[in-house]
């Protein structure tokens, strides 16, 4: 979570830096860089939560909800959102695509690990996995 708030204020603060390594130094482009790094960053503020949550039901094998956690963010709500966003509100606004992936993958991944806490007891601190308490 740490690195998300660093990688986040990184980009508010230097994303005109950052954008010079990938495009001219022309105005009005390092404008539009500016303008839509400061949106896209936002999602670098979930981001983690989103892939740590995947990599936790990885790791205790639990395949089916790491896919979904992927497959939501990648595809259910990212590919619609890229298309839709741009096509209701103007081109501008297809930065926002991927904040509002991340948050709505949030809210999910936060309902998620709530409801299987009694399954794994990563929450409340007990050992216990299919629930089987571990020796």
């Amino acid at each position: 979570m740490m690195l998300s708030i660093v990688i986040f204020i990184a980009m508010e603060l230097f994303s005109g830096t950052v954008a010079r390594f990938f495009a001219d130094a022309s105005e009005s482009v390092m404008e539009l860089i500016v303008h839509g790094a400061a949106i896209y960053s936002i999602g670098f503020l979930f981001m983690g939560i989103n892939v740590y949550a995947s990599s936790l039901y990885t790791s205790l094998s639990n395949g089916l909800i790491s896919a979904a956690i992927s497959f939501i963010r990648s595809l259910l709500l990212l590919v619609p959102l890229i298309i839709v966003l741009p096509a209701v509100f103007g081109i501008d606004d297809i930065w926002w695509a991927v904040p509002i992936t991340e948050i709505i993958t949030t809210v999910l991944v936060v309902v998620t690990l709530y409801r299987l806490d009694g399954r794994y007891g990563y929450l409340s601190g007990d050992r216990v996995s299919q629930g089987r308490p571990h020796g």
